[in-house]
């Protein structure tokens, strides 16, 4: 599909639906991390006039750097030596948007993915076609056009690109003369990608990239959250340029904030700090799933806060309708339609968020249990 078929109205999008679950009983459905805050994290709240005084004695620059020392160091990967900084990961996909607009470049985007993403590219007149995860990892499509944009761990469906494929990936954009784009939001929550670095093999691959990395979808702050952009080299006076028309700063006490609970999570490891906190959740979606034979999870991986269910009954739109069984009952899950354009084979998956209280998701799937028992065949 192109940027000539289809229309990006066609149905309320994923984020409308996770904007009306902000206000719901039990939000089972957007993906910005909400689990409970550590000890240290409320602690450090508790400081925050202190932060305020350091951060006004030191400069942006120097706490830019700091930000991105201390994520990098959580995640595994040596640091990038041009980055910029948001407060959103949004924003940035707007302004990639227009570069790619103003070169004349087309994507080709992962589907299944995020539904702003394939939006905003529209939008912004950017012409974009679809490949599969199974394209990416054996196929030559992804190579056809100027931009490969990719989503790993890919939201929602857990598929992540191992070191030997991201390798064979990268070279092949670098011999097509292809800018591969990552999104890496959710890469906190990968095992595999903690143990590689990356940006190293990028830089060694000799392609032109981009990666957008982020805080949001990890750390449970209530959305205060700052994004990233890194990029190779060719890429750093155009985008801070389109940036910067957009934003000056992102607030110096976000940045020192953040900063210190990164180092915390460093300190303690992903496991202690994340990791076993979303698998207890992810049990407890498991235990009811598996009563059901028409219901399957099919997560890829535990790289995502989410649990993927396929529903096997239920007709055409069965997501979508025991989305609306489950609101009901007060409970908020997304019906997974948006994420795929090409196909309406996102309308009998379901997804589940994990970045919970895990009383809140005891809750949620037991009155959920009650929508699965009653949901017609």
């Amino acid at each position: 599909m192109t940027a000539s078929e289809g229309s990006s109205s066609e149905s309320p999008t994923n984020t409308f639906r996770e904007r009306l679950s902000l206000d719901a009983e039990i939000n089972l459905s957007d993906g910005h991390a909400r689990h409970p805050l550590n000890d240290f994290e409320e602690q450090l709240l508790g400081e925050m006039f202190s932060l305020f005084g350091h951060a006004q004695q030191s400069s942006n620059s120097d706490l830019e750097f700091d930000f991105a020392s201390a994520f990098f160091t959580v995640t595994g990967q040596s640091l990038p030596s041009k980055f910029l900084v948001s407060y959103s990961g949004s924003s940035f996909v707007s302004v990639l948007s227009t570069l790619f607009r103003q070169n004349r470049q087309s994507v080709a985007l992962l589907e299944p993915c995020f539904d702003n993403i394939r939006h905003l590219l529209l939008s912004g007149g950017v012409a974009v076609s679809s490949v599969s995860e199974e394209d990416v990892r054996e196929g030559e499509r992804p190579y056809n056009n100027s931009i490969l944009w990719i989503t790993s761990p890919n939201n929602p469906t857990g598929w992540v690109l191992g070191r030997s494929e991201l390798d064979r990936v990268a070279r092949r954009c670098a011999e097509r003369k292809v800018t591969l784009v990552i999104d890496c939001c959710f890469r906190f929550y990968s095992r595999d990608m903690a143990h590689w670095d990356m940006y190293q093999l990028l830089n060694e691959s000799g392609c032109s990239y981009i990666v957008l990395e982020d805080t949001g979808k990890t750390l449970p702050l209530l959305d205060l959250k700052v994004s990233m952009l890194c990029m190779s080299g060719a890429f750093e006076d155009v985008l801070s340029r389109l940036n910067e028309e957009l934003l000056l700063c992102v607030s110096p006490v976000l940045l020192k904030f953040l900063s210190e609970v990164l180092r915390y999570y460093a300190s303690r490891g992903l496991r202690a700090t994340l990791w076993d906190k979303i698998e207890r959740n992810r049990a407890v979606v498991n235990a009811y799933v598996s009563q059901y034979s028409f219901l399957i999870d099919r997560t890829q991986s535990d790289a995502v806060p989410f649990s993927w269910v396929e529903i096997q009954r239920g007709g055409h739109r069965a997501a979508y309708r025991l989305a609306e069984a489950a609101r009901t009952e007060g409970v908020h899950v997304l019906s997974g339609e948006n994420f795929f354009w090409s196909t309406d084979e996102g309308a009998k998956y379901l997804r589940v968020a994990l970045s919970r209280e895990h009383s809140v998701v005891a809750e949620g799937m037991k009155r959920l249990d009650r929508v699965f028992r009653a949901f017609p065949s």
